[in-house]
Parts: C-alpha cells; sequence; structure tokens
C-alpha cells in the first residue's frame, strides 16, 4: 500500500500488507525513492523488515512534528 495517512498505515498493519509512506511536505522525494529504492525491494522481497521499519519510522517522526 501506498498512501499518506495515519489511519492508512493502521489499515496496512492491520491486515499485514506492506506500507510505503508519502511524506507531506517531501512528496517529489518520496515518489523518486518508492521508484529508485522501494519498488525494487517490493520486487526482490526485501522491502519488509529493517528497510519497511525505517521509512514507518521516518512517516511517524513527521507526524509528530506536525501534532
Amino acid at each position: 500500500m501506498v498512501e499518506d495517512a495515519p489511519g492508512d498505515l493502521s489499515a496496512a498493519l492491520k491486515n499485514s500488507v506492506l506500507y510505503y509512506p508519502i511524506l507531506f511536505g517531501k512528496e517529489s522525494f518520496s515518489w523518486k525513492r518508492l521508484s529508485s529504492e522501494a519498488a525494487p525491494r517490493f520486487t526482490n522481497k526485501t522491502y519488509t523488515g529493517e528497510y519497511q521499519d525505517s521509512v514507518i519510522q521516518e512517516f511517524d517522526e513527521l507526524l509528530k512534528q506536525y501534532s
């Protein structure tokens, strides 16, 4: 799932779906990183675990800045 909202993250985790966040204010960067970095990880099955955790942590930290 490629989305940009906390509710989307919750739904993905609840349903055991991979999640890639589009960072608000950094949309262009997020789409470029999806193309160059995350998509290859999806296809070679290295997205889960450390990588997914790191992009979700980045998303969470950005949310905290605006809370």
